[in-house]
């Protein structure tokens, strides 16, 4: 259910790109730069966050990647020069990815018994992907009545409450089932 709550308050990175676009003034010809640069941000901190998801616990690092996220939205709205707000998104969306991808999934799997846990963790990535592909229709028509910055401000909101929702769970989970690795 978290997943799912999650996945409807992330809407995909097309879209916010395409906002960055439209919004800041970006030439058209940088968006597939930021189809490569968000990747890089993830691999920088991708290692840094899962050490500190095995030293801190994986609720608290998962809550970060979407407090992170949040930035990526609020990012959307400020006014700023086209590279200051597409570097300041990108390095906000490769900490959301890097702080949920593996750790959301490793804090899920702790918690699945062992012989239903692939199947679990299938059915946990796709109620994930399900509710970002319902996220991404709901931003793309608010942003087709209204205004790109309208459905940043929206998701911006319906994030929130989510991690408000879905924090006190996620920092219940911390003694999970699966030993730490120390690195």
């Amino acid at each position: 259910a978290i997943a799912a709550a999650f996945g409807v308050a992330a809407v995909s990175d097309s879209l916010i790109y395409l906002a960055l676009q439209q919004g800041r003034g970006m030439p058209v010809a940088w968006i597939p730069l930021l189809f490569v640069a968000t990747p890089a941000s993830f691999s920088v901190w991708s290692w840094p966050l899962g050490r500190l998801a095995d030293r801190v616990g994986r609720g608290p690092v998962v809550i970060g990647g979407y407090v992170a996220l949040l930035a990526a939205y609020a990012g959307l709205l400020v006014p700023a020069s086209a590279p200051a707000a597409a570097g300041a998104v990108v390095v906000f969306l490769g900490a959301y990815y890097a702080a949920t991808d593996g750790v959301l999934t490793a804090l899920a799997g702790s918690l699945l018994p062992r012989d239903l846990r692939a199947s679990g963790l299938a059915v946990v990535g796709t109620c994930h992907d399900v509710g970002r592909l319902a996220a991404s229709v709901i931003f793309g028509w608010v942003w087709a009545m209204s205004t790109a910055d309208a459905a940043a401000r929206v998701f911006l909101v319906l994030l929130a409450v989510v991690l408000l929702g879905a924090a006190p769970g996620l920092l219940r989970q911390e003694g999970d089932a699966c030993d730490a690795v120390t690195l």
